[in-house]
């Protein structure tokens, strides 16, 4: 019976380590979701008036009014202790974390409003575009659009942060 219980328990384990999760943005939409495999995700909802977050858990569902949190009270602000540690170290961590996303869709062009910049931008942005096989680029006609869909999985993350 004990036997039964851990293999459960190490499957599920496994299975959690190795789930993906997504996180989508998309500027065209007002979306951005963040979603755990097929059971949990986390939704925005943005509208002219509100401001909300709809958590899905299973068969759960929960919408939250970031409004209403935002305007309540505001914490203290906490005195930090400086500590005398090198932070490259963490740098290089959230560097090495952040690289194992798996992009799979990138679509950024943007226009900075100021036209002697976006010149000076452009061939940048277009040797960046065709070094990442991604389109990135500056427009000249003030849009400003960014679809990003990247996926990741814990066991990926750990490997990641363990490695450096």
């Amino acid at each position: 019976m004990w036997c039964i219980l851990l293999l459960l328990i190490l499957i599920i384990f496994i299975y959690i380590l190795f789930a993906k999760f997504s996180i989508e943005l998309d500027s065209t939409q007002n979306l951005f979701t963040a979603k755990f495999d097929s059971f949990a995700s986390i939704n925005t909802i943005l509208t002219n008036d509100l401001v909300a977050l709809e958590v899905k858990f299973f068969w759960w569902e929960k919408t939250y009014n970031l409004n209403n949190l935002l305007s309540g009270k505001t914490g203290k602000a906490k005195n930090k202790k400086t500590q005398n540690h090198s932070i490259n170290k963490p740098i290089i961590k959230l560097i090495n974390l952040i690289q194992s996303f798996k992009i799979n869709k990138l679509f950024i062009t943007i226009d900075t409003g100021n036209m002697p910049l976006n010149g000076a931008l452009y061939p940048w942005f277009h040797l960046l575009s065709m070094k990442k096989n991604r389109t990135i680029n500056i427009n000249f006609w003030g849009e400003n659009i960014i679809i990003i869909h990247l996926e990741n999985s814990l066991a990926r993350m750990l490997w990641a942060y363990f490695k450096s």
